[in-house]
């Protein structure tokens, strides 16, 4: 029900507004994270962590286009990038609720994406750039 209803409230928002990036959507999934302490918590308690990266992949092949306009990959890797994503975005949503929520969902979602262009960095390109 969760993903249900944070899918109809992205499609509603999407029928009037035209995000200029997709760091819409992240932030908006985590801020409904953060409203939902007690699933979150249940989640975790009762160790039915992959029903929330299942949950992620499905927002991900729903947002397909958009999500390769940000990470820009091939068909040949596709399903392995959204494992990727889908896995890591919950393993932070996680460690998040279970530190106590120091972080604001907007300031998660930059900490998220920071730490994509930081492993991207140190991999393949020059890590003075860090």
């Amino acid at each position: 029900m969760f993903f249900e209803d944070f899918y109809s409230h992205i499609i509603e928002y999407f029928l009037f507004n035209e995000p200029e990036d997709e760091i819409f959507l992240i932030q908006s999934f985590f801020k409904r994270i953060d409203e939902e302490e007690k699933l979150v918590d249940t989640v975790i308690k009762s160790n039915l962590e992959y029903l929330m990266i299942d949950g992620i992949l499905q927002i991900m092949t729903y947002y397909r286009e958009r999500f390769y306009e940000l990470v820009k990959t091939n068909k040949k890797t596709e399903e392995y990038t959204m494992d990727i994503v889908a896995s890591s975005c919950w393993t932070l949503l996680s460690r998040w609720h279970k530190s106590g929520k120091e972080e604001s969902p907007s300031r998660l979602s930059k900490i998220y994406l920071g730490a994509f262009r930081s492993v991207y960095v140190a991999l393949f390109e020059d890590r003075n750039q860090l």
